[in-house]
């Protein structure tokens, strides 16, 4: 599926790039006691908060293949015009950062919960 809103994929490799810069930038230089370290028991660290980033993220790495090698073959909704884009934008609005309202995410994103490694 082809959009006309669509990145190309090297704008999004190179996002990706920057945005681990950034965060290399920013906490790179903690130790493993300060990346793990929690404001309270109900608050991830900042550990946590990548070690769920990458469990997310992997979780799509099969679909990404299989998008990125032509084989994919989209469902009927997939092909509704406007059910992508509306929850799309639901769910980036859920996860942007400055909303307020708390939400679970799904189990299997849970990070440890006990000390992450400092290599995260």
């Amino acid at each position: 599926m082809t959009s006309t809103h669509a990145k190309p994929l090297s704008d999004l490799v190179s996002e990706a790039i920057t945005i681990s810069k950034d965060a290399i930038s920013s906490f790179g230089n903690l130790t493993a006691s300060q990346l793990n370290w929690k404001p309270s028991l109900d608050n991830w660290s900042i550990a946590q908060c990548f070690d769920h980033l990458v469990i997310a993220n992997a979780a799509y790495f099969p679909t990404f293949e299989t998008v990125l090698s032509g084989k994919t073959k989209n469902t009927f909704w997939e092909k509704v015009p406007f059910l992508p884009s509306v929850f799309g934008k639901l769910v980036i609005k859920a996860v942007a950062p400055e909303t307020t309202s708390k939400r679970r995410n799904p189990k299997i994103f849970d990070p440890s919960s006990s000390s992450v490694n400092d290599d995260i």
